[in-house]
């Protein structure tokens, strides 16, 4: 299966030229140049040397840091139209065939098109389709390739997502909380293996877990050591939006879920927007509700990708109105006790999630055993 980095944009790029110059050469030659000349953000970059050219074409080197200090994405415009007029200049005698080099990088693109999608997101490839030149295409692959990893990696995608899950939900629960009635990392690893995306946790402050019976529950149990509120997870899962805190959401946790014994926590990684929609219609069944349980209070976030783009900007405001008209429409509580906010977050493609979901439940009397 192809690798999508630097050294597959190199390879084809270097057979696609007349002059068949070795892979050192090509790198000092043409790959130095087109980082470095013209740009502002360097002064100076090293020759690399035969066996780290090699290396870097076959994916066994990261890449040089200074490469990427030189090509930031945030400078992607001027950079991108930079090493594209570059690219006009090393092909003044037509000594590449630009557009053989750029007919099978989308080949490969195409024939490996969920594996490209993993690597640089449907966004990113959207945006090299719609460059018009062969050459600010070439520039603009080169820049988010630089910005990626050089080394090939198995399972990239399930590694991906593990590194969401931990980032938001795990790395919030070391310290701060204690799972029951097994220690937490044990709790954490067995997690992990299972590739699990979903979690769910049954919040206890210590006097309810007096009563053993509270023991039994499959899901994992969560002692909370002070105000709901502080937890990590809630604090950054819910009341931190955008890096900062959402005062709004905040005081309705303090005020609607402080005092309980018992709170119930929904939180995971979702690939769409339908599937968000599936994970809490299952966990919380319309059949149940005011049947088996009522829903006393609901505080719910969603976080979705952001890149600061017109296109962006409309996605959210399109999924903050498709989540309030699913909320009106479940209503799994009033409205004063509904709290929902939407926020962005790195690391997550087009349509991906991550949520979290504070319940206050209560059991409708006569029935003994919760679900």
């Amino acid at each position: 299966m192809t690798e999508f980095r630097l050294g597959w944009f190199c390879y084809i790029l270097q057979k696609s030229e007349k002059k068949k110059r070795n892979q050192e050469d090509f790198v000092n030659s043409i790959l130095n140049r087109l980082v470095s000349e013209n740009n502002p953000k360097i002064s100076f970059i090293p020759e690399i040397n035969r066996v780290s050219s090699n290396r870097l074409f076959t994916g066994d080197e990261e890449i040089p840091e200074f490469y990427r200090e030189a090509l930031p994405i945030s400078d992607l415009d001027f950079q991108s139209q930079r090493i594209a007029d570059i690219f006009k200049d090393l092909n003044c005698d037509e000594t590449f065939d630009y557009k053989q080099a750029v007919f099978k990088i989308k080949s490969d693109l195409l024939n490996q098109a969920k594996k490209a999608t993993v690597v640089f997101g449907s966004e990113k490839i959207e945006l090299f389709n719609h460059c018009q030149e062969d050459e600010l295409y070439l520039a603009t692959l080169l820049i988010f390739l630089v910005n990626l990893s050089n080394i090939p990696s198995k399972n990239s995608e399930e590694l991906r997502q593990t590194q969401i899950i931990n980032q938001h939900i795990f790395k919030y629960l070391e310290n701060e909380i204690l799972l029951m009635p097994y220690s937490h990392r044990k709790a954490i690893e067995e997690a992990l293996k299972s590739n699990q995306q979903i979690f769910y946790f049954d919040l206890y402050k210590p006097e309810a877990l007096k009563d053993n019976k509270n023991l039994v529950s499959p899901t994992l149990k969560v002692l909370i050591q002070d105000s709901i509120s502080k937890m990590p997870i809630i604090q950054n899962g819910l009341i931190i939006q955008n890096e900062t805190i959402n005062e709004r959401i905040a005081q309705f946790i303090e005020s609607n879920f402080k005092d309980s014994n018992k709170l119930t926590l929904i939180a995971g990684f979702c690939k769409n927007e339908d599937e968000f929609y599936e994970v809490i219609d299952r966990h919380l069944p319309k059949e149940a509700i005011n049947k088996i349980f009522k829903v006393k209070s609901f505080a719910l976030s969603v976080k979705a990708s952001y890149d600061y783009t017109a296109s962006k900007m409309k996605d959210m405001i399109t999924l903050t109105e498709n989540v309030v008209n699913y909320l009106e429409k479940r209503a799994f509580t009033t409205q004063d006790k509904t709290d929902f906010t939407v926020g962005m977050t790195e690391n997550l493609e087009k349509n991906e999630l991550i949520f979290f979901c504070l319940i206050k439940p209560r059991i409708i009397k006569g029935i003994k055993k919760e679900d």
